[in-house]
């Protein structure tokens, strides 16, 4: 999947990041108009419990980042002369603060079944 519009609708969600082969890292990571950290794995293959702890344990590994560490993901995904705090303002048409980044977090597991 490249984008998240089969997900969600397109003015709702910012891309962060999508993964990597060989690293352990969420399949997408994206940020909402509050700054909420959504965390996407995604199984080609029927869902079983340890798609769940994979999740959690990329909670615990991002749900942690301040703000700084997410634009150097955002940066290094997208666009390296653009900051996240710029982009979101530019998509969501509001002003957060750094700390309001990461507060929270939205855990996604999409399976086949």
């Amino acid at each position: 999947m490249r984008s998240l519009d089969r997900l969600f609708p397109d003015d709702e969600l910012l891309l962060l990041m999508q993964s990597r082969a060989w690293q352990e890292e969420p399949d997408l990571m994206a940020i909402d108009r509050e700054g909420r950290l959504f965390i996407f794995e995604l199984k080609a293959w029927e869902s079983q419990a340890s798609n769940l702890l994979q999740v959690l344990r990329y909670g615990q590994l991002f749900g942690s980042m301040g703000y700084a560490e997410l634009d150097v993901w955002f940066k290094t995904s997208t666009d390296p002369s653009r900051s996240l705090k710029r982009a979101h303002r530019a998509k969501f048409e509001v002003e957060l603060p750094e700390e309001a980044f990461n507060r929270k977090q939205v855990f996604v597991v999409v399976a086949n079944g």
